[in-house]
């Protein structure tokens, strides 16, 4: 990446800032890493997490995560298995309240429907390795067989919404039959309805539900001469799916990862700089507005923050001086789901600026910058609200840089 240059400065420069030095050089040339996925590495950031969390590894194969270990997921791209970043979720809950990784019965699934069909267990090993599933399981999946059937035939998955907030699910399912078997979220009528279809494992996502009652589940319906297979199965409250859930007998939550340091030795204060976040979000915020970058004393009296709108994908910038709001705006180009995009912040008294993709925000003129800042959430506030969810594939700061023009 070629760096833009303030004018009058030369390109080259110092390779970094040190508390102390006497700046010279405006290039933002001496670009600092505080995170690279490509790597594998936290830079100079810390992760954390209370519970396990899935994500699928370079090889596309799921896999669990222990406690506090970072999450680096890949996704397939149509050819090939491509870095999407480090996985930094909010809090969900898994409702369903089966065997979804490992099941050796059908607790908690029941059949209902014509009275030929038949709900197992199934030994699927070789279509589970293939589907990259393999491993974070038994080798085994439900197996709803309605092929002798002359009604339609449903596995109806114990755990109901409870509410009728947005909700998403999602189940990785295959089928070898034919016709137009589904899953869904039951009700009258069901909702979020997803046809299943081909003989490998996929992942069917229906995101942004609402329910149709308080009692609806997560169901498969299969049609007459069908057989479905299903696993992973995951109902969770929110408007956008996250990575899967293992649950075994019991709704079961993961945690919020945590990703900040409280090391800002590298930052020189007041700030003057750019921040260069390659990030994907996952979509708009479950609490309303959804921090990106969190920069402050730990108050709301001196911050520098860049934020989603609430219930949006617009992006906002805001730095606060002793409590007082010194700008807030943000940049006509928001960010889509699910796609990558490079965020600039350019943080200096002389000009704060926003650009999304090379998009740039109107320049906000002369700032009062605030001091004494000693913390840094990604994705997250330093009070512990307003997460986000979504990938964070490199984080870098770039001393006296600009975005180019």
């Amino acid at each position: 990446m070629t760096a833009a240059h303030a004018p009058g400065y030369p390109a080259a420069g110092p390779p970094s800032w040190r508390p102390g030095d006497q700046p010279v050089y405006r290039g933002g040339t001496g670009a600092i890493a505080l995170l690279d996925s490509a790597s594998g590495a936290l830079g100079r950031l810390t992760h954390s997490r209370a519970s396990t969390g899935t994500h699928v590894d370079g090889a596309g194969v799921m896999r669990s995560a222990a406690i506090d270990v970072p999450r680096f997921d890949w996704a397939f791209n149509g050819s090939i298995w491509v870095l999407r970043g480090l996985l930094r979720e909010v809090q969900r809950q898994n409702k369903n309240t089966n065997f979804n990784a490992a099941p050796t019965d059908t607790t908690n699934v029941t059949k209902a429907g014509d009275a030929a069909a038949t709900l197992t267990v199934f030994d699927d090993s070789a279509a589970l390795t293939d589907a990259g599933l393999g491993t974070i399981g038994n080798g085994k999946a439900y197996k709803l067989d309605n092929a002798a059937g002359s009604a339609n035939a449903f596995a109806v998955i114990g755990g109901a919404v409870g509410n009728t907030n947005a909700h998403c699910y999602s189940i990785y399912a295959r089928n070898t039959g034919s016709g137009s078997s589904n899953a869904r979220i039951g009700g009258s009528p069901p909702r979020g309805v997803n046809t299943i279809s081909g003989a490998s494992y996929v992942r069917y996502i229906a995101e942004d539900v609402t329910p149709a009652g308080t009692g609806s589940h997560l169901e498969l319906r299969v049609v007459p001469g069908d057989v479905v297979y299903f696993i992973l199965n995951q109902l969770e409250e929110g408007a956008y799916a996250t990575s899967t859930i293992l649950v075994a007998g019991a709704a079961a939550t993961r945690a919020e990862d945590i990703v900040s340091t409280a090391d800002l030795t590298w930052l020189q204060q007041p700030i003057d700089g750019r921040f260069d976040l390659v990030m994907t979000p996952m979509g708009a915020g479950d609490e309303g507005i959804a921090e990106i970058l969190d920069i402050s004393d730990g108050s709301f009296s001196d911050r520098v923050t860049l934020y989603q709108t609430s219930g949006q994908l617009q992006v906002n910038r805001k730095v606060q001086t002793g409590g007082v709001s010194q700008t807030d705006g943000g940049t006509v180009n928001q960010l889509v789901a699910g796609t990558e995009s490079n965020v600039q912040l350019q943080v200096a008294q002389d000009d704060v600026q926003l650009a999304i993709d090379g998009q740039s925000s109107a320049a906000a003129g002369s700032v009062d910058m605030p001091s004494g800042l000693d913390r840094l959430f990604l994705f997250g506030r330093f009070d512990g609200t307003k997460a986000n969810s979504g990938h964070i594939k490199s984080l870098t700061w770039s001393p006296y840089g600009r975005i180019a023009a």
